[in-house]
């Protein structure tokens, strides 16, 4: 069962801050400090899972400053369902 705007609001509205902005930013630059220290001269592929990994990904990418390739993969296991199954790539 798909999620609709007003679940989305009311997910939004409820829910929890774990970290403030300045704490993830803070955490991106360290991860993309510590990606590029380690693979900046490998030419890598970064391969971003859909859907979860496509905002970290858009705010993680540009702090990387080498060259590297990008494509995605959908792996699913819920099928617009609330629980999970078998694995569908």
């Amino acid at each position: 069962m798909p999620i609709d705007a007003q679940d989305a609001r009311a997910a939004m509205q409820s829910a929890e801050l774990i970290f403030s902005r300045e704490e993830v930013e803070a955490a991106l630059d360290r991860m993309a400090g510590e990606i590029t220290r380690r693979l900046g001269d490998a030419d890598p592929l970064v391969l971003v899972a859909m859907n979860g990994g496509l905002v970290p990904a858009g705010l993680l990418l540009p702090r990387l400053e080498f060259p590297l390739r990008l494509d995605y993969l959908h792996a699913t296991r819920y099928r617009e369902r609330t629980f999970g199954s078998e694995l569908e790539w």
